[in-house]
């Protein structure tokens, strides 16, 4: 009679016994079976409970894989984790730039740019994504997105400075995620505060993604907003 050896489940053959076999042969099967189910889990000495996702998950580390991509950049491409089943996506748009008036140092600091939160399920193997630049003086900040084919995450840019008798002081706005927060407006001659942090009063790079520039004075000058950032956790 047909018969295999093995210590594991995938060294079991699936047409063995066949029927032509006689039946006092049976016990030679029955023997096998044992010894592969007691080799392949032999601590099991307890009922099992876990259901199937329980079990497929087991080997999985608790922490999301995450990828910060802070670098201004246009259309890139982001690949998923192959072994990761969703994420979750950060996109903060850059900070809109101080104002700088001449003949007029009465002006605002410019506004932080927005940012979108989003949970959803990979559907695809890759996303695009743009990172925003910040402002520079006296300008407003670029948008960055985010976009699998299915979401399209945006943090819009924050607004420049400007006189304060007059103009547009909001800061960003944000769509497409399931948290959508606008961007914070000037305080004073202080640059609006992102979702990172407090305005930009100087350059220092510890300033907070996304932050507003602040406004020219008397004896200082206007800066710049700074950088937005796309930060993707996965598991």
């Amino acid at each position: 009679m047909p018969l295999e050896t093995g210590n594991f489940i995938s060294d079991l053959v699936e047409t063995n016994p066949p029927g032509t076999d006689n039946v006092s042969q049976g016990d030679d099967h029955l023997r096998l079976i044992k010894h592969v189910l007691k080799t392949q889990v032999p601590n099991l000495d307890c009922a099992v409970t876990a259901t199937c996702e329980e079990l497929n998950n087991a080997g999985k580390s608790g922490m999301p894989k995450v990828t910060v991509y802070s670098t201004v950049a246009s259309a890139q491409t982001h690949t998923f984790d192959p072994a990761s089943s969703w994420y979750r996506v950060t996109v903060t748009g850059g900070g809109g730039g101080g104002g700088q008036l001449v003949g007029a140092p009465n002006v605002s600091g410019g506004t932080a740019g927005g940012t979108a939160i989003k949970t959803a399920l990979i559907t695809s193997p890759t996303a695009t994504y743009t990172v925003a630049a910040a402002g520079a003086i006296y300008s407003d900040g670029g948008d960055s997105s985010f976009d699998d084919a299915t979401e399209t995450v945006i943090g819009g840019g924050g607004k420049a400075g400007v006189q304060l008798s007059g103009g547009s002081l909001d800061g960003g706005s944000a769509s497409g995620g399931d948290i959508n927060l606008i961007g914070g407006g000037y305080s004073g001659g202080t640059g609006g505060a992102s979702y990172w942090g407090g305005g930009n009063g100087s350059l220092s790079a510890e300033a907070p993604y996304g932050a507003g520039g602040k406004a020219q004075t008397d004896v200082e000058a206007a800066n710049p907003g700074i950088q937005g950032v796309i930060i993707v956790e996965e598991s």
